[in-house]
């Protein structure tokens, strides 16, 4: 439990980061970063990961998966961020 519970703490900036493209009306953005965490990274990664490692594959791959998408979340908020100063700038 600890082990698939790992990548919880940092769920938050995805959380933002997913909300924040609501409220920006960037609908497209929000839907990928919805879909990254589960469907993109987290089902592959449940599927290959058992077959190197065996059971602990599947309790990996959530922190695994959290780490990216999180990662991958708040490189395209900071990125949408930095541009959205350079317009008002």
């Amino acid at each position: 439990l600890p082990i698939f519970f790992a990548g919880m703490w940092w769920f938050g900036i995805q959380d933002t980061a997913q909300g924040y493209f609501v409220g920006t009306n960037k609908p497209k953005l929000s839907l990928f970063i919805a879909l990254l965490r589960k469907v993109i990274v987290l089902i592959p990664l449940a599927i290959i990961l058992p077959k190197f490692i065996g059971v602990d594959g599947v309790y990996l791959a959530e922190p695994i998966a959290d780490y990216i998408s999180v990662s991958t979340s708040a490189f395209i908020l900071f990125k949408h961020l930095k541009l959205m100063g350079k317009e008002n700038n």
